[in-house]
């Protein structure tokens, strides 16, 4: 599924553990209590995604657009978010701060 156009696909409660979705077109889609636990999203575009609940364990979210997502209640336990952007938009659960593990705010 690299490369994929899933835009506002309805992927809710999915299992797309290990998935190579990167540089993937996944915006505004459902990702609500999907696992996309050591997925490989490096590159995509998750701007306005909800992945309310997601299992997003040990996922690579490498330089991904997470502009505008909803990211409430997500696991994102050892998950690689080197270079990805956000804005003040994107929800992130409580307490988790994206900077400190290499996530870039662009406004």
């Amino acid at each position: 599924l690299s490369q994929a156009n899933l835009n506002q696909a309805n992927l809710s409660q999915a299992n797309l553990g290990t998935a190579n979705l990167s540089q993937a077109n996944l915006t505004g889609a459902n990702f609500r209590q999907t696992s996309l636990r050591e997925a490989n999203l490096r590159g995509a575009n998750l701007s306005a995604t909800d992945l309310t609940s997601a299992d997003l364990r040990n996922t690579d979210l490498r330089q991904t657009n997470l502009k505008q997502a909803n990211l409430k209640q997500a696991n994102l336990s050892g998950a690689n978010l080197h270079g990805a952007k956000y804005d003040k938009a994107t929800i992130w659960p409580v307490n988790f701060h994206p900077a400190e593990i290499g996530a870039v705010r662009e406004d």
